[in-house]
């Protein structure tokens, strides 16, 4: 579940705000005792994904409350991605400030291969244009309301843009494995 803050429009529906505050993180749907609620203005609203590497492809990153395992090894990835000291402390408000940098630059790599780019990746292919692939074990996989569909491997299967921010990819780059929900399929 992503967390952007408050998005809600005065009846308690989604607004037209796309984020209230620059920490897009994922959360778990469970523990600690807390409900999900849709309709309560001055709260946060809730987003869900179909797993991590969507979230991560959205720009979120895992939250120290709930997931305070998953934010230490994408911090210990982060300062391996920047070249930071293995126990330099990196606080969570810079690697919100330089994802959101990112999310509103709207600037995406391209012209990569497949193979170029790390597990966890989502992608638009030259290809398949207009639908998100995601790299995982080496092999493309379209994303599908229902799960994952395997793409038959091109050789020359080109990326038309990258999805998911480069600092997430540099981070996914430097070790950090995100959670995949369902196993993805056979095309």
């Amino acid at each position: 579940m992503g967390n952007r803050g408050d998005l809600h429009a005065p009846d308690g529906s989604l607004g037209p705000r796309r984020w209230k505050h620059k920490a897009w993180i994922t959360c778990t749907l469970e523990g600690k005792g807390w409900h999900v609620n849709f309709d309560q203005p001055g709260s946060y609203y809730p987003l869900f994904f179909h797993d991590e590497a969507v979230a991560l492809a959205a720009g979120h990153r895992p939250c120290g409350q709930c997931r305070p395992e998953a934010l230490e090894r994408f911090k210990a990835a982060w300062r391996r991605a920047y070249g930071l000291k293995p126990k330099q402390h990196i606080p969570v408000r810079e690697i919100d400030d330089e994802l959101h940098r990112h999310r509103t630059a709207r600037v995406s790599p391209s012209a990569f291969n497949v193979t170029d780019l790390p597990d966890g990746t989502f992608v638009e292919l030259k290809s398949i244009a207009r639908t998100a692939a995601l790299i995982w074990n080496g092999v493309l996989y379209i994303w599908e309301p229902d799960g994952y569909r395997s793409v038959e491997p091109q050789a020359g299967n080109l990326v038309q843009k990258t999805l998911t921010p480069v600092p997430i990819i540099q981070v996914l780059s430097a070790g950090y494995l995100p959670t995949v929900a369902t196993k993805p399929k056979p095309g």
